[in-house]
């Protein structure tokens, strides 16, 4: 059981360092905000988050492709490049109806099919001589 002393004394430990405490993201993102101005210039030109890492590291600057997008998406002004031209898809082409679909009698389609004289009643069976 702690005395009233050693209470006393882990309360000072815990609050220093609560008041020095700073998360690896935060310090991330001191070090990137001191480039915040040529990351927007890279983001404006169209460079992905790998090309300005790489501009990063080639200046001794440590950081990660994933701590580079979301300090663009946390920063206001460099979430989105330029955007990239899309080229239209080609129209579709028009397909035929593969079967020709029994007339309308206004019969049980049970009986329709019994009207095209090619479907036999019962299940369909695969026949192994078309395959």
């Amino acid at each position: 059981m702690l005395t009233q002393d050693q209470i006393i004394e882990a309360k000072r430990i815990v609050a220093k360092a609560v008041e020095n405490y700073s998360p690896e993201r935060q310090t991330a993102f001191r070090i990137l905000s001191a480039f915040r101005h040529e990351i927007a210039a890279l983001r404006r030109k169209g460079a992905g988050f790998k090309a300005i890492a790489d501009v990063l590291r080639s200046a001794n600057v440590s950081v990660s492709i994933p701590t580079i997008s979301r300090f663009c998406h946390d920063t206001p002004g460099l979430a989105q490049a330029k955007p990239k031209a899309v080229k239209p898809a080609p129209a579709a082409k028009a397909t035929k109806p593969a079967t020709k679909s029994p007339p309308r009698t206004g019969k049980p389609l049970s009986a329709q099919r019994n009207v095209l004289g090619d479907l036999p009643d019962g299940p369909r069976i695969a026949d192994l001589s078309n395959l």
